[in-house]
C-alpha cells in the first residue's frame, strides 16, 4: 500500500463542501482530488455524521441524505468512532484548553489518528475557537488552520497497515 497523507476535517468543512461554499469551493475540491486520487485521506470523528445532518447544497436549501451518506462512504474518508480513550482525552482538552465539547471531541479524534493538520474554520479571535489553539494541544502539536492543500508536504503520512477506521 503506497503511503498517503492525512488530514483531520472539522464538520464545517464538510458542510462547506456540501453547500459549495464560494469562498473554499476550489481548495476543497483540490483536496478531494488529491483523495480521489490516493495522495490524502480525510480523517474525521463520528460526531461529523451527526453535525452535518441539516448541511445545506449549492442552491442553500437542505443537502438529501443520498448526498450527506454518498460523500462519507467514499474509500478516502476515515471516521473514527468516538470510544473512551478519546472521550476522556476531550474532556480532558475542554478542562485544559477552554473549548466547547465538540470542538474538544475533534482535536482528541485527530491526536488519536495521528494526523498533524487538523483543518477548520472555526473562528479566530473567539474566545473558545480552535483556530486560537494551534500548536498549543497534543504532543507534537497539532496545526489548527484553515483549509488549504499547498501545505499538502506537511501532512503526516500514513503509516502501511489498517487506516484506523473504526477506532
Amino acid at each position: 500500500m503506497p503511503r498517503v497523507g492525512l488530514v483531520y476535517w472539522d464538520s464545517c468543512i464538510f458542510l462547506d463542501a456540501l453547500q459549495q461554499t464560494p469562498e473554499w469551493r476550489s481548495v476543497l475540491a483540490a483536496i478531494l482530488t488529491a483523495a480521489r486520487a490516493g495522495d490524502v485521506r480525510i480523517v474525521t470523528s463520528a460526531l461529523t455524521l451527526a453535525e452535518v445532518a441539516h448541511g445545506g447544497n449549492a442552491a442553500g436549501g437542505p443537502a438529501d441524505e443520498t448526498t450527506i451518506r454518498g460523500l462519507f462512504q467514499n474509500p478516502y474518508i476515515i471516521v473514527r468512532d468516538l470510544d473512551r480513550e478519546t472521550a476522556t482525552q476531550a474532556r480532558r482538552i475542554v478542562r485544559e484548553h477552554g473549548l466547547k465539547p465538540p470542538d474538544a471531541v475533534h482535536v482528541a479524534t485527530a491526536l488519536a489518528a495521528g494526523v498533524s493538520v487538523l483543518q477548520t474554520r472555526d473562528g479566530s479571535g473567539r474566545k473558545r475557537g480552535l483556530l486560537d489553539r494551534t500548536g498549543r494541544i497534543g504532543n507534537p502539536p497539532l496545526s489548527i488552520e484553515v483549509p488549504s492543500w499547498s501545505e499538502q508536504p506537511r501532512l503526516l503520512a500514513m503509516p502501511e497497515g489498517p487506516t484506523g477506521e473504526g477506532k
